[in-house]
């Protein structure tokens, strides 16, 4: 099974996820903040998946405990990715920085970044 509630589960099963974290979890859907275009590490770098052409490859990504690669650096055509430069955080650490934060209700908080802004929708 793959989606936002699986990750979610998989996320308690491995207390990588305080009590108090799962509601925010399991509203807030990680693919969305995802571009169409990630890339997989392959066999000597990274390679293209894109959502159109490869949706059941691209969505196991998106609801993987693994970091997932945004954006690469390498020249255009490049057979094979080998400088990522952009990634969505790794859902179980983006748990653990949040838990970390210590903010509650009434809280402001100011994310500054390049990322995909996954962390920050959870404080909504």
């Amino acid at each position: 099974m793959t989606g936002p509630s699986a990750l979610v589960q998989q996320l308690a099963d491995g207390e990588h996820l305080p009590a108090d974290w799962r509601a925010p979890f399991e509203h807030v859907d990680r693919a969305r903040f995802l571009p169409d275009r990630v890339w997989a590490r392959v066999d000597g770098g990274y390679a293209p998946v894109d959502r159109a052409d490869d949706p059941e490859r691209w969505q196991r990504l998106a609801y993987r405990d693994e970091p997932v690669v945004t954006q690469v650096e390498d020249p255009p055509g490049a057979p094979v990715a080998l400088t990522p430069s952009s990634s969505a955080s790794m859902p179980s650490i983006v748990a653990r920085m949040l838990a970390a934060l210590q903010v509650e209700d009434g809280h402001r908080v100011l994310e500054i970044g390049t990322g995909v802004r996954h962390e920050v929708a959870h404080c909504k």
